[in-house]
């Protein structure tokens, strides 16, 4: 379990809480009529300062912080101001009001010289600091309920009410990812070295290649909504606070059940960490803030270790291939077959059309799938369609086991990308020798 070093009774409502570069903790604080900017040194807790925004805060999208500055939307104007940590005045006004009526999403770059815009109308704006006009826009999206920056400003991750990620290059919207996995809100999002992490509310936490687009992983579901993620010892590993109370470390770059920091009595709001002092703030639902010493913990030390070369050759993972059939009888042939033929498989089992997707979720790694045509619940057509929808899973390879022998509907499944075919009944020899086509093609 973590150590809590402190805990500091704030005693209103928390709306945003920031370690910055320099080892200080910013926390934003509603006082209805104006939100108090409070200022401390992070490892002592001693105030350094703080200032008042005199305008009512009404979410926490209010408010973006960066290292150096904290930029305010003030709704009754339409703008969005900008206020220097150092000096504690305003500095400048952004005019968003040609671009968007409301602000659904709002979101700082972490060195500050960026901020990024989103409504419910479908509009995106991205702006530099040092310019009263955005340098970017795109409008006509779904509407936008989360937005995240990099820490240089070089990609955005836009979250849609639908539960649809879109990852931008801010210099070009036009050159953009788009993430199918989410079937609920997506409520956190964060860049982790070449890595977006999303997390939903029905406590989801998955992986993403920044530059690619593909799903590498989902992790073990947590027990509530996640509520913030936040990178931690130099980008390889983030930490997860969530609506029931769980506060967990993931590793990036292993694939490892996420680490329990520690369970408390109430919800989570935020989560902040500092890499220099590995120190991590978190803000619960009463107003908390809670200080978690993590530094020379020998349990996270050994969590976030690379597999050792000491152990000897490290077992290449096994392939992992999906059968999927309404009948139980023909799952056990044709795993039977795959286990006999080819050892290494790994052979999971579903009996519909909808656990497979569930199984694929889990498993976003699967290369090989045999799916049959008529299943109740959902049809391997609608499995297929699904899952080349998603376009998360480029590497999986299907392949039709079922009655439908047709050449209509062969041809049919091959133009929507199927692998290969197979024709119910078929020999035991005939699995084995499309499997080892497919192994070949998947170099394996």
């Amino acid at each position: 379990m973590a150590i809590v070093k402190r805990n500091i009774r704030v005693g209103r409502p928390v709306l945003r809480c920031k370690l910055t570069g320099d080892n200080r903790l910013v926390v934003c604080v509603d006082l209805q009529s104006s939100c108090a900017v409070k200022v401390l040194e992070a490892q002592t807790q001693a105030t350094l300062g703080g200032f008042k925004i005199e305008l009512p805060p009404k979410s926490p999208f209010d408010f973006a912080i960066g290292d150096r500055a904290i930029l305010a939307y003030n709704r009754a104007k339409g703008v969005i101001d900008l206020y220097k940590l150092d000096s504690r005045e305003k500095a400048r006004s952004f005019d968003i009001k040609p671009s968007h009526d409301e602000l659904s999403a709002f979101a700082a770059s972490d060195e500050g010289g960026h901020f990024a815009l989103g409504d419910g109308r479908g509009a995106f704006t991205f702006w530099t600091t040092d310019n009263a006009q955005p340098r970017s826009a795109a409008k006509g999206l779904n509407p936008i309920a989360l937005v995240k920056l990099s820490a240089n400003g070089e990609y955005a991750a836009i979250a849609f009410e639908n539960g649809e990620i879109s990852i931008v290059k801010t210099a070009n919207l036009d050159d953009q990812s788009l993430l199918k996995l989410h079937r609920s809100a997506v409520t956190a999002l964060e860049f982790v070295s070449d890595y977006l992490i999303s997390g939903d509310q029905e406590g989801r936490l998955a992986l993403w290649s920044l530059k690619s687009g593909k799903l590498l992983r989902v992790y073990p579901p947590f027990g509530g909504a996640i509520r913030s993620v936040e990178r931690a010892f130099d980008d390889r590993a983030a930490i997860v606070a969530t609506e029931s109370g769980e506060l967990a470390l993931a590793n990036i770059e292993r694939d490892l059940r996420p680490m329990a920091l520690d369970t408390l009595g109430e919800a989570l709001a935020t989560a902040t960490f500092d890499n220099k002092t590995e120190l991590a703030v978190v803000v619960t639902a009463s107003w908390n803030l809670l200080f978690f010493d993590l530094q020379a913990d020998k349990a996270i030390e050994a969590f976030l270790s690379p597999p050792q070369d000491s152990r000897g050759p490290q077992r290449e993972e096994a392939i992992k291939a999906i059968v999927v059939d309404d009948s139980v009888t023909m799952r056990r042939v044709i795993g039977a077959a795959l286990k006999a033929e080819f050892p290494s498989l790994q052979v999971f089992e579903a009996g519909d059309g909808k656990a497979a997707l569930d199984l694929l979720e889990q498993n976003p790694e699967t290369k090989i799938m045999f799916l049959d045509w008529n299943m109740p619940t959902m049809s391997g057509e609608a499995v297929v369609e699904r899952i080349k929808e998603a376009k998360v899973y480029p590497n999986l390879q299907i392949i039709m086991a079922t009655t439908e022998g047709g050449q209509e509907k062969v041809m049919q499944m091959l133009r929507m990308g199927v692998a290969g075919y197979l024709v119910k009944p078929f020999r035991r020899d005939a699995i084995a020798k499309i499997t080892s086509k497919l192994l070949e093609r998947i170099g394996k």
